[in-house]
């Protein structure tokens, strides 16, 4: 099965200048990923796209 999260939307800290370190800018992702399908087993994609913008936040790429 496929999963596909597209146009993920938040404000995050990016960048390597020190003036893109001082503020906050939108970010947009798109991604995809394939996993197994079972019937009992089934990938919450909100969960997926909390984590991605909780990681994104919290490290500050």
């Amino acid at each position: 099965m496929k999963v596909k999260i597209k146009k993920l939307t938040f404000n995050c800290i990016i960048g390597i200048l020190p003036i893109e370190r001082q503020k906050e800018q939108k970010v947009v992702i798109n991604c995809s990923f394939k996993y197994k399908y079972k019937k009992s087993d089934f990938i919450d994609y909100s969960n997926v796209a909390e984590d991605i913008v909780n990681t994104m936040i919290k490290r500050k790429f």
